[in-house]
C-alpha cells in the first residue's frame, strides 16, 4: 500500500477520527515531465485505484473538521469527482 492510499484509509476509516486534526491537505507531484506522469496513472479516475483514491479523500474532508488549506495542483491529472471540491 502506497503512502497516499495508507494515509486516507486511516482518516476514513479509523474510529479514533485522526481526520478531525488536519489542517492542510496539498496533493501535488513530486516528480515532473514523463516520470511524474506515469507515478500516477494508477489513480486515474476511469481506473478502479483511481476511483477509491477519490471515495477515500472525500470520507476523510468531511471529517477533517479544523481543515484549513485544501489545495489539489491541476499538474496532478488525476480527476477528483465534484464532492471533493
Amino acid at each position: 500500500m502506497d503512502a497516499l492510499a495508507g494515509g486516507l484509509n486511516t482518516f476514513a476509516t479509523s474510529s479514533y477520527n485522526y481526520a478531525q486534526y488536519i489542517q492542510e491537505i496539498v496533493l501535488e507531484t513530486q516528480l515532473g515531465g514523463l516520470k511524474g506522469e506515469r507515478a500516477y496513472l494508477d489513480y486515474h479516475y476511469d481506473l478502479s485505484c483511481g476511483k477509491f483514491m477519490n471515495t477515500l479523500l472525500h470520507l476523510t474532508l468531511l471529517k477533517a473538521a479544523a481543515l484549513q488549506t485544501f489545495r489539489y495542483v491541476k499538474e496532478l491529472r488525476v480527476e477528483a469527482e465534484k464532492p471533493v471540491f
